[in-house]
């Protein structure tokens, strides 16, 4: 079984698969240098800082999920606004999903940076992070693999 931020990253990857801007173009890793085909994408990641919450044999863990979204757009039009209306679709993914491995979940947007540009590419590149936190989910220290 795979560790549960694989299966945090997962269920988001699958919620952000085929929104109108973005398609299928959703990665788990950064691409450089970034293909035009790939664009405009999206790269989830997940991170977590576990917590003891029971001294059991085996412990348990409150483990809350952060998911954090990089928007990657190139052209060179209005790049400010094609961030907006990706972040505002991601957005509405991500927040509606209510269970990661038969857990109820709820997410809240905790970040969102300004836009970045980078203009030394043909056609620029712009990107954004946006972050959401993951309402806490629990495992045993032992089998980090499986949500209790």
């Amino acid at each position: 079984m795979p560790h549960f931020l694989h299966t945090v990253r997962s269920a988001f990857v699958t919620a952000c698969t085929g929104l109108t801007t973005t398609g299928a173009r959703v990665y788990t890793k950064r691409h450089y240098p970034w293909q035009p085909a790939q664009l405009p994408g999206l790269v989830v990641t997940t991170s977590s800082a576990p917590e003891v919450v029971d001294m059991g044999n085996p412990p348990t863990l409150q483990v809350d999920p952060r998911i954090d979204v990089e928007i990657v757009v190139s052209g060179t039009g209005d790049l400010a606004a094609m961030l907006d209306l990706i972040t505002s679709e991601v957005s509405v993914a991500l927040c509606s999903l209510t269970s990661v491995a038969g857990k109820n979940v709820m997410l809240m947007p905790l970040a969102m940076t300004a836009p970045e540009f980078a203009g030394e590419s043909d056609p620029p590149i712009a990107r954004r992070f946006i972050s959401f936190q993951v309402s806490p989910l629990f495992v045993l220290a032992n089998a980090p693999d499986t949500l209790v």
